[in-house]
């Protein structure tokens, strides 16, 4: 069963990990920013492969409890950071100023 939940993941994984960018980003910036995303992609999965066993061993079971409070962090500040406003599109929120529409509530500055 895990083998069957295993390929629909990695088909809907892999199509939004590019599609995603590619909707958001501006022709200029996609390779830029898509590379950038498989960098830290990479990253994550070095981290995963190399330094979760590490942890495990040191600490054992309690490492589960670092790790719940690490997602909470994670919850914590993607709510605060990213806001969510009706009346813009993503694309507004992060380029306005590619967009001609800068309303000065722009999430991020680029």
């Amino acid at each position: 069963m895990a083998h069957v939940n295993l390929r629909f993941y990695n088909v809907g994984w892999n199509a939004l990990a590019y599609t995603y960018l590619v909707e958001i980003l501006p022709y200029q910036q996609r390779a830029k920013e898509i590379a950038v995303e498989q960098l830290m992609l990479r990253f994550a999965v070095f981290f995963n492969t190399y330094v979760n066993p590490i942890e495990l061993d040191w600490i054992g079971w309690k490492y589960y409890i670092v790790y719940c409070i690490w997602i909470l962090v994670e919850i914590v500040t993607v709510s605060s950071e990213v806001g969510t406003d009706q009346s813009l599109t993503i694309s507004d929120m992060f380029f306005p100023e590619t967009y001609g529409q800068d309303t000065g509530r722009a999430l991020f500055h680029v």
